[in-house]
Parts: C-alpha cells; sequence; structure tokens
C-alpha cells in the first residue's frame, strides 16, 4: 500500500510527500523482509518444523529451498531500493527503472533503431 501511494503522490507531484512515503516503505520492506522475515518464518520452517514432525521429507525440502530463493530476491529487490536511494541523494534523475541496465532502442523518422541515451 505505501508503495501505491507513493506512486500516486508522485504523479500528483507532491515531492515531499512522495519521499516521505518511498522513506517509510523502505523502512517498512528492510524490517519485514530482511529482519523478521529470516528470524521468524525461516527459522520456524527450517528448524522448528524438524523439532515438531521429527522427519525430513522430500515436499519440505522444496518448500525449504523456494522460501530460501524468496529470501535471496527480497535482498535484490533491498539492493534496488537502495540504489534508488543513493541516486536520490545525489539528486540524479530517478525517472528511469533501476531494473534495466540498457534502455530500449528508438526509431528515428528515417526508421533506423537508434540506443536511447542514459542520464
Amino acid at each position: 500500500m505505501k508503495k501505491k501511494s507513493c506512486k500516486m503522490a508522485k504523479y500528483a507531484r507532491y515531492e515531499n510527500t512522495a519521499n516521505a512515503l518511498f522513506a517509510a516503505f523502505g523502512v517498512s520492506f528492510f524490517v519485514s523482509r530482511i529482519i523478521y522475515y529470516p528470524y521468524y518464518i525461516l527459522y520456524s520452517a527450517l528448524i522448528e518444523t524438524h523439532v515438531i514432525f521429527g522427519f525430513d521429507s522430500p515436499s519440505l525440502f522444496v518448500f525449504n529451498a523456494l522460501l530460501f530463493m524468496l529470501y535471496i530476491l527480497h535482498w535484490y529487490w533491498f539492493s534496488l531500493i537502495v540504489r534508488l536511494v543513493i541516486r536520490f541523494i545525489m539528486q540524479e534523475d530517478i525517472d528511469g527503472d533501476l531494473r534495466s541496465e540498457d534502455e530500449a532502442p528508438t526509431t528515428t523518422d528515417e526508421g533506423e533503431a537508434e540506443p536511447k541515451k542514459k542520464n
């Protein structure tokens, strides 16, 4: 919800509100996905299931592997948030999409493909 509120404030050109909402989104993402997730969800799935059930099953291994892959994705997404914060602190233009390294080529009037310039 915070991310969508931040986008709406950005589109409405309320820059200070958008920045405050993005800061709240970044903090809540860090706390919920980087701190709480491994200590509560992963610990429970990896350790407490062995104590409660007392056995290992292939489905439990697959489930735990998927949870761990989700944790790796959380770190990737958090790195994108940190990159965006660094660009904001350096006062660079942050209108582009950080997920793509190269921009898609655009076409000129003659129909030739011309690569888009990065800011």
